[in-house]
């Protein structure tokens, strides 16, 4: 959860391949990061366009990837939160991936 800082979208893809070359073989790689889309901070400088994070993945094995919106359980502040967390929209859109170097 930290890629969305990165100063531009060429610096957060050299970080998740950094990320990437200093995986061990066999090694767990776990990424999170916000998406494209969507109202953020400005201080979000790198956002994952759709698919994009499963693409850098292509070649490892993968044992979980998702691009959904996180639940932020405890920021419910009035009932019009409730339909958002129930249609799991409640928070920011995020990509996420799990994966083994082969």
């Amino acid at each position: 959860m930290v890629v969305h800082f990165m100063n531009d979208h060429k610096s957060g893809i050299k970080a998740v391949r950094d990320i990437q070359s200093w995986t061990k073989p066999g090694g767990l790689s776990l990424i999170t990061g916000y998406m494209s889309g969507q109202k953020l901070s400005k201080d979000y400088s790198f956002l994952f366009e759709p698919k994009e994070l499963t693409n850098l993945y292509r070649g490892w094995e993968v044992y979980w990837n998702q691009e959904s919106y996180r639940l932020a359980i405890g920021r419910i502040y009035n009932f019009i939160d409730i339909p958002k967390l129930i249609l799991g929209k409640r928070g920011f859109k995020a990509a996420r991936i799990i994966a083994r170097k082969i």
